[in-house]
């Protein structure tokens, strides 16, 4: 019995020998097998997954193209050479092309002769990241030959790899809003040379009394320290203003006032201590909707025009001290001699006749010759 043991275990032994490399193979097989559905499997995943996603990179570049082309901002995209590549409705109808009309040109071609250079040299800078995308402004040309402006907002455009291949820009038109900065550029140039040139000083306020301007003739009328005037406070300024005033507390309380009552305008007369004169001016400033801006404050040296005024008073007191005291008769009459300007008292006491008969009447006298 344990012989037949022995050799059935030797017998199975030589089986497991001799069927090992076909074990072995059968494995082999299976587990190719097992790979190669595995592989399918994902492999149909992964088809499944591109497909997905290069459709909803078709999807989305075409939402893009919808959004691009129907923004209501002018868009065109340059490569690296400045050339278009793309570009909207909004700036084809902002410069007057076609479509085919713009892309494959350089956009030199759309922008005024003197922004040429200059366009070319940002843009580099741009491109190469040398130059922040900051906002700027340049001069484009309309098909007409008209001249728009236009802001330039730009972003780079880039690869999957990361890599700067190009420039998208949004241009917004801002002519008028140019236009309108230019005139009023220039109307602030006017006001600014009328009030430096003015033979007033002039000094404004805003509505919290603090001062906005004030002219090289108010400084030297007041003889204002230049520290005071760059300090631009208010109150400082009117007290040195008023230190040099007869009436100092008449001044300021009438400041103050004008002040308060925001409507009101006033004219008065300054006397100074130094014997000057000024004639002062005050009127509100008001805007639309009757916004309150604040102050204006105008000064007049009237100081020789008082002494002339003076003089002559003077001498038509001596005139009239001479004329009235002389034994002869005389008269002034206009350029026409139509009107007797002045009869001298002796009038009355030579012909007997009231003064005022001359003034009605230059040939009334005769009615006394007999």
């Amino acid at each position: 019995a344990f012989m037949i043991v022995q050799s059935w275990v030797e017998a199975v032994v030589d089986l497991e020998a001799a069927m090992k490399p076909i074990w072995d193979a059968l494995t082999v097989f299976v587990m190719c097998l097992l790979i190669a559905a595995v592989i399918g499997f994902v492999s149909r995943r992964v088809g499944n997954t591109l497909d997905r996603v290069q459709g909803a990179l078709r999807e989305s570049e075409a939402r893009f193209r919808e959004l691009f082309d129907g923004a209501p901002v002018a868009y065109h995209e340059l490569d690296m050479d400045g050339v278009v590549r793309r570009v909207n409705r909004a700036e084809c109808t902002l410069l007057g092309y076609e479509v085919s009309e713009m892309v494959g040109r350089p956009i030199w071609d759309f922008i005024a002769g003197a922004e040429i250079e200059a366009s070319r040299e940002v843009l580099r800078r741009k491109l190469s990241g040398e130059q922040p995308l900051q906002p700027h402004q340049r001069c484009y040309l309309q098909r007409g030959g008209g001249e728009l402006w236009i802001e330039v907002h730009d972003s780079l455009v880039r690869n999957v790899a990361g890599e700067t291949v190009g420039i998208r820009t949004a241009l917004v038109d801002i002519t008028e809003r140019k236009r309108a900065e230019e005139d009023l550029q220039f109307r602030n140039v006017i006001l600014s040379t009328q009030q430096e040139v003015s033979i007033d000083g002039i000094l404004t306020v805003d509505e919290r009394a603090r001062i906005i301007s004030c002219n090289r003739r108010f400084v030297e009328m007041w003889g204002l320290p230049p520290k005071l005037v760059e300090d631009g406070m208010d109150e400082p300024m009117l007290q040195f203003a008023a230190a040099q005033v007869m009436d100092p507390r008449q001044f300021s309380d009438k400041i103050s006032y004008l002040y308060e009552h925001r409507r009101e305008t006033s004219r008065d007369t300054l006397m100074l201590v130094d014997g000057r004169v000024y004639d002062l001016y005050s009127a509100p400033m008001f805007g639309p909707e009757e916004r309150y801006y604040g102050r204006v404050w105008y000064f007049r040296d009237i100081t020789e025009a008082k002494q002339a005024e003076e003089a002559l008073r003077q001498s038509e007191r001596r005139f009239k001290l001479i004329a009235e005291t002389i034994d002869e008769v005389f008269w002034m009459n206009d350029a026409e001699l139509r009107n007797v300007l002045y009869v001298s008292s002796a009038y009355e006491r030579i012909w007997g006749r009231p003064r005022s008969e001359a003034y009605k009447n230059p040939r009334s006298f005769l009615d006394a010759i007999q």
